[in-house]
């Protein structure tokens, strides 16, 4: 027989039946407002499609680095965009292209994936490095009318880097790749500037240096090849200093050395002024070649093992003979001691010579070599100083530059943002002519002339005076005739005048 309720109990059953049926048609509906609670809503991307862009490009041996940033309204740079691709070969040796294709093709995989972020780019700013680097020590001065101004202050240091130019070497065979000023002087009065200055004699006294134009005339081959302009050129060790090293922190003894694949570049700051730079010929490849060697690897698995290792990571590998390692970090640093010993008495005999043979009072290494396993202690032993004295820096932070994107926190990443840093200011800018249908660069920071286009191609403007002509004497029918030799003419220029 069915079951009987009594009048108490059937409400009560009823009830709790709706309340069940009740939960369960309310539950999916509170899931559907808690899911567009959470739900996130995307901030759209800034524009900046009509903002003018500074595109530092830093072409170095084992890898180019691509950074574009934005000029603000306080001057701060903001960075939209970072891009970073290894060479695939060894394209590059010792800072210098040696393959303008293969580093064309990187340049244009970064640039083209920096376009996809930010929209065309037209130019880029670069830094050179080379072996064949030189420097020279020269000065200028003007007796100025009334007060100094900024303008007049550039044109006296871009004279003092002409006349070291003209006194030093041959401008067919060297381009200037950046200058620091070391002082200025006003009647015979050190000043930190000379704006708003009024005097009889003021002076400036620059260090400029100077790299082969075979290193600069590649880097624009391999611009030209991917349709980049060449907006601002510097050196790579200028470029680093002024991340690292502010102007208020000159007046130290201080040195930075940036190591990378191919050179170790230097720079010595000391009394307010950057007093050195130089260039090491031996940097990180010495180090995986010497694991190469060691090892009979690969190049590039030579490569990817020093870094496995210079992050504390065990590595295991095959040489070409199929040989199987499994080592602890301590293992290889056991290997590249010898090499990795040699590296660091190089860069600091470098320090010391150019710092007259005396000790600096810290040392920075940067760059991608600095991490290589044991070198800070190596380097602070050959220079005879307290380790805690040498030290491998990140560019957390930079001033000038709002914030920095984590993956340009590690030491390789401070070249390009010096190179950054320098492309929106005043620096040297090339200016492409052509004579007798050959393009060759000058460097625009004052009026140019036809004879500096016609002394930057190697052409002696003593030739173009037409000399006299020679009289001649001859006999006809044994009449003696004399024709007068006629004055020589001026040689004839044609052309127009714009940028390339």
């Amino acid at each position: 027989m069915p079951k009987k309720f009594s009048p108490i109990e059937e409400p009560e059953t009823k009830v709790r039946r709706r309340r069940r049926t009740v939960a369960a048609d309310d539950a999916p509906k509170s899931t559907a407002k808690k899911s567009a609670r959470t739900k996130k809503v995307e901030t759209p991307k800034p524009d900046y499609s009509n903002r003018e862009k500074i595109y530092a490009l830093d072409i170095g041996t084992r890898s180019v680095i691509g950074i574009v940033a934005v000029k603000e309204d306080d001057d701060t740079l903001t960075i939209i965009a970072t891009q970073r691709k290894e060479h695939k070969t060894r394209a590059m040796l010792d800072g210098q292209i040696h393959d303008v294709p293969k580093v064309a093709a990187i340049i244009r995989d970064v640039t083209d994936a920096l376009e996809q972020e930010v929209g065309k780019l037209q130019s880029a700013a670069v830094a050179a490095a080379g072996r064949e680097l030189f420097t020279v020590t020269a000065d200028a001065s003007i007796e100025p009318s009334g007060s100094i101004t900024d303008d007049e202050e550039r044109n006296l240091e871009f004279a003092a880097v002409q006349n070291a130019a003209q006194h030093s070497l041959d401008p067919t065979s060297y381009y200037c790749v950046g200058f620091s000023t070391i002082k200025y002087e006003l009647d015979g009065v050190r000043l930190k500037s000379l704006v708003g200055q009024r005097g009889k004699v003021a002076s400036s006294t620059v260090i400029a240096t100077f790299l082969p134009k075979q290193v600069i005339d590649s880097i624009q081959s391999a611009l030209k090849a991917v349709n980049l302009e060449m907006h601002a050129l510097t050196l790579e060790p200028i470029a680093a200093i002024n991340v690292l090293i502010l102007p208020s922190m000159r007046h130290l003894n201080l040195v930075l050395v940036d190591i990378g694949a191919g050179t170790s570049d230097v720079a010595i700051t000391k009394n307010g002024s950057i007093i050195a730079y130089g260039m090491v010929p031996v940097a990180g490849d010495e180090i995986t070649d010497s694991i190469s060697q060691n090892f009979l690897l690969d190049f590039n698995v030579a490569e990817q093992i020093k870094r496995d290792a210079s992050l504390g990571k065990d590595v295991e590998f095959d040489n070409i003979l199929g040989d199987h390692y499994a080592l602890k970090p301590e293992d290889l640093i056991s290997v590249i001691g010898e090499s990795v010993a040699n590296l660091a008495h190089s860069i600091a005999e470098t320090v010391l010579e150019l710092n007259g043979g005396e000790i600096p009072q810290a040392v920075m290494l940067v760059g991608g070599g600095s991490l290589t396993p044991g070198l800070q202690t190596f380097v602070a032993d050959a220079i005879k100083m307290p380790k805690n004295r040498v030290a491998v820096r990140n560019p957390d932070v930079v001033e000038g530059i709002t914030s920095i994107p984590k993956e340009l926190r590690m030491p390789d990443a401070v070249t390009p943002l010096g190179i950054l840093k320098i492309a929106s200011l005043e620096s040297l800018h090339f200016m492409p002519v052509f004579v007798n249908g050959v393009e060759h660069n000058l460097f625009h920071f004052r009026n140019l002339t036809v004879s500096d286009a016609l002394l930057a191609a190697g052409l002696n403007l003593k030739k173009f005076n037409g000399k006299p002509g020679l009289g001649m004497m001859i006999t006809i029918d044994g009449v003696k005739k004399t024709f007068k030799g006629t004055m020589g003419s001026l040689c004839s220029l044609t052309g127009s005048y714009g940028y390339a």
